[in-house]
């Protein structure tokens, strides 16, 4: 097996895997918190409203949930999951240019929409911005900051493992990520609104995945692979009810 056929091993990979198998919440939810920071990141990098970031993460869990078995282990999960945010943006995107243009006008406004080769490698150097200017924040912030953004552990989480107080790590918290918006401009106010440790942003979209239906993807495969079937047997006796009928009909009266 060569190097590029060789499966991930990224503890977020694994923990997918395992999730992809057995449906564990436990294991969705380590990826969820390895992962979601950066997908806020770039979310808030594609779009203007905290609303609308927080929703295109959301989205993209619940894409993942539904198509899990569509994951190639040989890429990183949260490239997959990357490339899941970015549909969703454009289809975001579109709808609201569909609003505002129609016809022709609108079809043109999207040709280009669709994404690159290059759009992984834009979204790793997004990432690495971010890394860079937490590393230049001065002070207990830029740990604190490290934690949610990078670790993705709750203000409450990082108050325990710091072995602080939980309001001081709300407010250094707040600090760091008024220092970050002015060094990573593009992903400005919603930076603070995911982050922040509020009912909304990542914790909420956390807690509305993990209400997602968890069964086994192998047995909503199976369910789903048995629906298939017993719609096919339907058709059938269908069609045999429809061949008898008009061969019954077709033959002469005596």
């Amino acid at each position: 097996m060569t190097p590029i056929d060789q499966p991930t091993t990224a503890p977020e990979d694994e923990a997918f895997r395992r999730y992809r198998a057995s449906g564990a919440p436990d294991d969705l939810a380590r990826v969820f918190d390895a992962t979601a920071p950066r997908l806020a990141v770039l979310a808030a990098h594609l779009v203007r409203e905290a609303a609308d970031a927080e929703d295109l993460v959301q989205q993209t869990f619940l894409v993942a949930l539904r198509d899990a078995a569509s994951w190639d282990g040989r890429r990183p999960v949260v490239a997959w999951l990357g490339g899941i945010l970015r549909h969703r943006a454009l289809d975001l995107l579109r709808r609201e240019r569909t609003r505002a243009t129609t016809g022709d006008e609108a079809l043109a406004a999207t040709a280009s929409d669709a994404p690159s080769p290059l759009d992984a490698a834009a979204d790793e150097e997004l990432w690495n911005r971010v890394l860079a200017a937490i590393e230049s924040i001065d002070g207990e912030s830029r740990q604190v900051l490290a934690l949610r953004l990078v670790h993705g552990l709750e203000p409450s989480a990082i108050a325990h493992a710091l072995g602080r107080n939980p309001s001081t790590v709300r407010m250094q918290l707040m600090r760091g990520l008024e220092k970050l918006r002015l060094l990573v401009p593009a992903s400005a106010v919603l930076l603070t609104a995911l982050f922040a440790d509020t009912a909304s942003g990542l914790a909420s979209v956390r807690a509305r995945c993990s209400r997602s239906p968890r069964g086994s993807p192998r047995r909503r495969q199976q369910r789903a692979r048995r629906h298939d079937l017993h719609r096919v047997d339907v058709a059938r006796r269908r069609d045999r009810r429809r061949g008898v009928l008009g061969t019954s009909s077709s033959e002469p009266s005596p």
